[in-house]
C-alpha cells in the first residue's frame, strides 16, 4: 500500500526512532493515566537518558570507518599548516 492510499485511510506510520516515540509518548494521556505520574515521568526520563545514551554511542562501524578518515584529515592539514609558517633564516637562528 503506498503512501498517499495510507493517508487516504488515515493509516499512521510508527515512529522512526526512540526520540520521536518518547515525544509522542509525553502527550498520551492514556499511558499518563494507565502508569499513574509518578511511574510515568521516571519512564520518560529514563527513555530521555536511554535515546541520549544510544545517540551518542561511537560503534566498531564509526571507529574503523571514519577514524582512520579523520586521521588523515588531521595529518594533512598538521603538515599543510607546518608548510604556512615561516621558516628562519641562518642570522635569525643565530641570536
Amino acid at each position: 500500500m503506498g503512501c498517499q492510499e495510507k493517508r487516504k485511510r488515515g493509516i499512521e506510520t510508527l515512529p522512526d526512532n526512540l526520540f520521536e516515540a518518547v515525544k509522542f509518548m509525553e502527550k498520551s494521556s492514556l499511558v499518563k493515566e494507565t502508569l499513574g505520574n509518578h511511574v510515568f515521568e521516571k519512564f520518560i526520563e529514563n527513555k530521555h537518558i536511554e535515546w541520549d545514551r544510544y545517540r551518542t554511542y561511537v560503534t566498531n562501524y564509526e571507529i574503523d570507518n571514519y577514524l582512520l578518515f579523520f586521521n588523515k584529515v588531521f595529518q594533512a592539514e598538521s603538515s599543510f599548516s607546518k608548510k604556512l609558517q615561516p621558516k628562519k633564516d641562518k642570522l635569525s637562528s643565530l641570536c
